[in-house]
């Protein structure tokens, strides 16, 4: 089982960019976008967790529908592109400003259309936009006992993740106590890693 689960979730690898490797301190506003029903109590965490641990100005945008168009019908996944384009659709404003980070969370499962090796993806950026996907970071959906706590670890490392890469202008890691750390090959790889900017 977790051999095979770190083959499919290569999907969650990203590559080493050109950004810093500590954080700079820059403006602007990280908004959290609900892509479909995401439960509200989850974001605030995020919110209070960002403002509190890096004083960040950051709030949650409002709910985009997931449309069926968005929707791989064949493989039951959502499609990463089509989030992003439908983010920028219904809140242009939000989406235009350019010092704003958009960061979309979803419960559904995700693809990358560019990359259909892919099985699924825990996350996807675009220019200064990012999904991230719970769907495969919760027990319940890979055959466990329900583990509320560890969901919202893993949801806020891949988020970390992308406030460090978008927001930060930061570079991957290669260091197991960043949670900037590359490649993920699996939920077990987000569970060691660590939770601050090494």
């Amino acid at each position: 089982m977790a051999v095979s689960l770190a083959l499919l979730l290569l999907a969650a690898c990203d590559f080493a960019g050109q950004g810093r490797s500590t954080p700079s301190t820059p403006s602007g506003t990280v908004l959290f976008v609900p892509l479909g029903e995401v439960p509200p109590d989850l974001l605030q965490d995020l919110v209070a967790y960002y403002k509190g641990k890096h004083g960040l100005v950051v709030g949650i945008a409002p709910a985009v529908a997931v449309e069926e168009g968005a929707v791989d019908r064949r493989l039951n996944q959502v499609v990463a592109e089509e989030l992003v384009g439908l983010i920028e659709r219904d809140i242009p404003h939000q989406a235009r400003a350019v010092n704003n980070v958009l960061i979309g969370i979803t419960a559904y499962d995700m693809r990358i259309r560019a990359i259909p090796s892919w099985r699924f993806a825990f996350a996807y950026r675009q220019g200064r936009r990012a999904v991230v996907s719970m769907a495969r970071m919760d027990p319940v959906n890979l055959g466990e006992a329900e583990d509320d706590a560890l969901l919202r670890t893993r949801l806020r490392k891949m988020v970390s993740k992308q406030i460090g890469l978008l927001y930060f202008g930061m570079r991957e890691s290669s260091d197991r106590r960043s949670v900037l750390y590359s490649p993920i090959l699996g939920v077990d790889d987000l569970d060691s890693i660590g939770e601050e900017f090494q």
